[in-house]
């Protein structure tokens, strides 16, 4: 399917709404529902349950999860029947003995390490910096650590904070004094709209 700008920002917008309002694609036949994570590749999902195949069949809705942690619980709950994870989040669900498999590797390269102005010019640059991160011992953690390791560089001269979410963590390092922090790509132009000078450091960690 071809979408142009228009299309594309519609479902967008489609996406933000059905954050707010979960059931935005709810209507009279079977439910289904989906339960994406919060980051632009469920804007696919959004186009999937507008437009796919199953779409015709049921009466498909568009859950946004808040967390990791909301995740794991709508999985152990047996709510989550169908849903968008990190990659790392089923991995573990399966080890833990929950019924669940992976379909398909979505996307990758969305997360990137962005830093405040040219204070820092390279990842070795980190020691001694405030680095914001989402989602505690999660996948952007568990790369940000993975890459100090593979740089030699001690975790332990990195002053990390950790964020519940990745619109809070936006919002920290728009307002306090962090010089870094991993986000996803779609954050970057909330970035430049308060026009904050920003580079990234690191594109495509995950």
């Amino acid at each position: 399917m071809t979408m142009n700008r228009r299309d594309f920002l519609r479902m967008s917008a489609a996406l933000t709404a059905a954050g707010m309002s979960p059931s935005l694609f709810a209507a009279t036949k079977e439910q289904f529902t989906i339960y994406g994570a919060p980051a632009m590749p469920s804007v696919t999902i959004a186009v999937a349950a507008a437009q796919g195949k199953l779409a015709k069949q049921a009466d498909v809705a568009l859950e946004i999860w808040r967390s990791p942690d909301q995740l794991r619980a709508g999985v152990a709950s047996g709510q989550f029947k169908v849903m968008m994870s990190p990659s790392n989040v089923g991995v573990n669900l399966r080890n833990q003995g929950q019924k669940v498999g992976m379909v398909n590797i979505l996307t990758n390269g969305i997360t990137q390490l962005m830093c405040k102005g040219g204070a820092i010019t390279s990842p070795q640059e980190l020691v001694g910096k405030k680095i914001l991160v989402p989602f505690k011992n999660d996948m952007p953690d568990i790369v940000l650590q993975a890459l100090l390791k593979k740089l030699n560089i001690d975790i332990n001269k990195v002053e990390i904070t950790y964020a519940a979410t990745p619109t809070e963590a936006i919002g920290l390092f728009l307002l306090k004094d962090f010089h870094a922090f991993c986000q996803n790509r779609w954050q970057a132009p909330l970035c430049r709209k308060q026009k904050l000078s920003v580079r990234r450091l690191c594109v495509g960690l995950i």
